[in-house]
């Protein structure tokens, strides 16, 4: 819930947006309807990411993001990067 206490980019256009309305009342209803309508949102996005923690955090499905991350690492150790195998220098050969 505290990520909506947060300001980002959207936040300080719709500030600035708000300062330059003309009166407080509406300023103020901007800011309001900004929140609105955002909130939904972030409670949804709340309850998606904790949905996903409790999925992650089941025993069965530990070991695939391991498993991918320790192949990844692998693949990286013994495949040198394309540009440094194309480069054409004396030492790619």
């Amino acid at each position: 819930m505290l990520w909506g206490f947060i300001p980002c980019g959207l936040t300080y256009s719709i500030l600035a947006t708000a300062l330059v309305t003309g009166s407080g009342a509406r300023g103020a209803g901007l800011m309001l309807a900004f929140g609105l309508g955002t909130l939904p949102n972030l409670l949804l996005a709340g309850m998606l990411f904790k949905r996903f923690r409790d999925i992650t955090r089941t025993p069965g499905c530990a070991w695939p993001p391991g498993s991918s991350c320790s192949a990844s690492a692998c693949s990286g150790c013994t495949t040198p990067p394309r540009s440094v195998a194309t480069c054409g220098a004396a030492w790619c050969a």
